[in-house]
């Protein structure tokens, strides 16, 4: 990895910082986290990447951390276990837990600013910014024996006891926007300050091969050999997953928000579609798409492509011929003349579509990638145009043309999710949708001018934005095991010896959600934070977001971010029965909510939705940038299976949601 650094992406040996053997110990490890905090030649933004290939542990974690999660991963330095005070036997060198690594990686990235568009950055943000790869080769456990030629990276440290105060001075340094480190997969995952890549899933074990007295790890290998292979300023860190080559016995993780950028680099593709992987299983072709949440019913068409660049032109057109829950069977399908299915998925330049007169199964590889083109009416974005308006009725031609698969022109407004008006020679979207207007939102906060490229991206962020905010499931039994609780909190008098800022905590217990909906005050002073409570015996896979109801954008605010090629080696993130705080008390994750106002505003409303299941459902697809904004919010969330069973758990999957009310405070309040 090393020569990689120096040769092929022309690292200068300056900025290369190495802990090898008897060097790599806790203290130096840390010390060269807060370094990269401390060097004022990295400018924020620039690169930072950070390489460990070692053993790794797992351990319970203290009762006190109430991070959702009943073990804990932690990387294991040199010096381990070694006796610190002879007077005290148990006074040992401690691993480095992952929930010291995400504390010491916030405070390298800097403020993160919490996915609510409405909650205002703080004054002094500092920082380098999120632009941080992590790649760890090592294993949460392992049983330590050694062959001539394959180890493996992983060590048991024995009913090992961590302190509940262990590094309570890096961590409390990180009081509201705080995440773990997965060092393979934890359950804590799902952070904005870095991408993750990992060698194994959790109760899997790193492998590394000898020759000689040297070791190579076979992660490492296998991601040298695809880095390689790869044009870096063209490729990202999910498609560098994705091009992995098979390890045996190791699924590789690749975690993070931001896991859509290229690599190394602070930009994010713009595509406003989302692909699912397709791979030959004998005669059938196999589409990788969880059906209840992206709601594919039987029938549905996708254009098919090699790349999931998507830079060419389909191959073929494929039907879903046999649903299944995560997987489903597809079939090529021949266009038919007659039909009124748009032919095109609508976020696609229509120069790119031609498809090839005859689709033969030989053109077609064995691991390709398919954009969903055709969608069922309730996924349909429904659309007012006032007939009465002239400059309008060019837009309703290109929304005919361009997106007829995915909106529908009504004719009554009362009908329509959304409404166009013409104000000031400028588009004004005004929302018809029940649960935006029952809430008080009666437009979106920005206008665009009447041009189809400015409309027509608005409409298909729309399109998604309506598309996951009303689905639901046909049952409603998971939310009878799951308590979520959103409460007002305060600074406690805990302080953080590294920067001197206090901890938050509730207030009282005092649950702000009354009838499905929270009516917060909008002074950017009051704290918010949720705490998920699990009371079912086996674990969940849960993700919130927040849907921006204004901006149309929707944001991670927690989840787990992992593509795994291999589903049955994924954990739950939130532990059977368990509490999850997010964003207070000692947990370590989640965000510290805050609200503000612009001036131009006494009003706006967001809605928290979470999505749990009992499977692993592949909702990678729902967080979406504002169609109003220039900086994209990557859209990468993969939550994760539960651990194997004597008995199956029945495949369930939920959603619960409440809307938030930001209303000005009066001056009384104030």
């Amino acid at each position: 990895m090393l020569h990689y650094f120096r040769e092929t992406l022309r690292v200068p040996d300056s900025q290369i910082v190495t802990l090898f053997d008897e060097r790599a110990t806790r203290e130096a490890i840390i010390a060269a986290f807060k370094q990269l905090s401390a060097d004022t030649d990295i400018q924020p933004g620039s690169p930072i990447l950070i390489y460990y290939a070692g053993h790794g542990t797992t351990m319970l974690t203290p009762l006190e951390w109430k991070n959702g999660s009943k073990m804990t991963q932690a990387i294991v330095p040199y010096d381990c276990c070694t006796v610190l005070n002879p007077a005290k036997p148990n006074d040992k060198v401690q691993p480095i837990p992952d929930r010291t690594l995400g504390a010491l990686l916030h405070k390298i990235a800097g403020t993160v600013i919490t996915p609510t568009s409405n909650t205002a950055p703080p004054k002094d943000a500092t920082g380098k910014g999120n632009n941080i790869t992590v790649i760890f080769d090592c294993c949460h456990s392992g049983s330590g024996t050694r062959e001539p030629e394959r180890a493996e990276r992983g060590v048991v440290l024995k009913d090992w006891q961590m302190p509940s105060e262990l590094d309570n001075d890096i961590v409390k340094g990180v009081p509201e926007h705080r995440a773990s480190l997965a060092v393979a997969a934890t359950e804590n995952a799902g952070t904005q300050s870095h991408i993750l890549l990992a060698a194994c899933a959790p109760d899997e074990r790193a492998q590394e091969f000898r020759k000689g007295s040297a070791a190579y790890g076979a992660f490492t290998q296998a991601l040298l050999v695809t880095l390689r292979d790869a044009v870096t300023a063209q490729i990202t860190y999910r498609q560098l997953h994705q091009r992995l080559p098979v390890i045996a016995g190791q699924s590789p993780q690749c975690e993070g928000s931001n896991a859509g950028r290229i690599l190394f680099n602070y930009c994010t593709p713009n595509q406003a579609f989302d692909i699912h992987r397709v791979s030959k299983r004998g005669a059938n072709y196999i589409l990788h798409a969880d059906s209840a949440i992206h709601n594919i019913p039987s029938d549905t068409i996708f254009d098919v492509y090699a790349s999931p660049d998507l830079v060419e032109k389909p191959l073929a057109k494929m039907i879903v011929h046999s649903l299944g829950d995560s997987e489903s069977v597809m079939q090529l399908w021949q266009p038919i003349v007659s039909s009124t299915v748009s032919s095109s998925p609508d976020a696609l330049p229509q120069d790119s579509l031609s498809l090839p007169s005859v689709f033969r199964q030989e053109d077609i590889p064995d691991e390709c990638h398919a954009v969903q083109s055709t969608f069922p009416d309730q996924d349909r974005l429904t659309l007012y145009i006032p007939s009465d308006v002239a400059m309008l009725e060019p837009l309703r031609l290109d929304i005919e043309r361009d997106l007829k698969s995915s909106v529908k022109v009504v004719g009554d407004e009362t009908q329509a999710h959304l409404s166009l008006a013409l104000i000031d020679g400028m588009v004004e979207y005004r929302t018809m949708d029940q649960l935006l207007k029952s809430n008080g939102l009666e437009r979106l906060n920005r206008k665009t001018a009447p041009s189809a490229v400015a409309v027509l991206q608005v409409l298909r962020a729309a399109v998604r934005f309506f598309r996951f905010l009303h689905r639901k499931s046909p049952n409603a039994h998971l939310r009878r095991v799951l308590e979520l609780k959103y409460l007002e909190l305060a600074e406690s008098d805990e302080l953080s010896l590294n920067d001197l800022s206090y901890i938050y905590k509730p207030i009282d217990d005092k649950n702000l959600i009354v009838n499905g909906t929270v009516k917060v005050r909008a002074d950017g002073k009051t704290a918010y934070g949720l705490t998920l409570h699990n009371k079912a015996k086996v674990g969940l896979y849960i993700a919130l977001f927040y849907f921006d109801c204004g901006s149309l954008a929707i944001r991670e605010h927690y989840a787990r971010n992992v593509e795994d090629k291999n589903v049955a080696k994924a954990m739950p993130n939130l532990a059977g029965e368990s509490i999850l705080a997010l964003g207070h008390s000692d947990s370590g994750i989640g965000y510290t909510e805050r609200y503000f106002l612009p001036d131009e505003r006494d009003l706006d409303v967001g809605i928290f939705k979470l999505f749990v299941s009992t499977w692993p459902v592949d909702v990678a697809a729902v967080a979406q940038p504002s169609p109003f904004e220039a900086d994209p919010v990557p859209k990468d969330v993969l939550l994760r299976q539960i651990e194997q069973r004597a008995r199956e758990t029945v495949k369930l999957w939920d959603s619960l949601q409440f809307a938030v009310i930001q209303k000005r405070a009066s001056v009384n309040e104030q």
